[in-house]
């Protein structure tokens, strides 16, 4: 009976008598509290179980994918903040203007194809590669 249980668990034989050999030893008492406490964690986790394959569909089965990503961008949060980065909004708000100023000047200096150096217009708007201002 055990090799064919064993068969259809996929355990070895000697695992399935070890486990078996667990329950042996105990009273009535205590194998119905732990069969009773096995069905309430089973219950549980059937639970978990079902909730993560029907969040799992909702996204298309990349569920794990986006629970790595989301933490591993928690941890750079948590490491930028406990090294010392700075959390206030308005840092955060000066670094973005920063980055748009740096951005609209690229952008107003347009590449020349004759001379290779960039070319504005008398209005300070750049103009593209065929002549036409932006």
């Amino acid at each position: 009976m055990l090799e064919q249980l064993a068969k259809q668990t996929g355990m070895p034989k000697e695992g399935l008598e070890k486990t078996l050999g667990m329950f042996d030893g105990m009273s009535d008492a205590q194998l119905e509290s732990s069969l009773k406490t096995m069905a309430k964690v089973q219950n549980v986790a059937s639970k978990f179980t079902s909730a993560w394959k029907s969040i799992d569909g909702v996204m298309g089965g990349n569920l794990k994918i986006m629970l790595i990503v989301g933490g591993v961008c928690l941890i750079g949060v948590l490491v930028l903040y406990w090294l010392g980065g700075d959390s206030s909004a308005s840092a955060a708000t000066e670094s973005l203007q920063t980055a748009a100023r740096k951005l609209n000047e690229e952008t107003l200096v347009a590449p020349s194809h004759e001379t290779g150096e960039g070319t504005t217009t008398g209005s300070g708007s750049a103009e593209d590669e065929f002549g036409d201002e932006f």
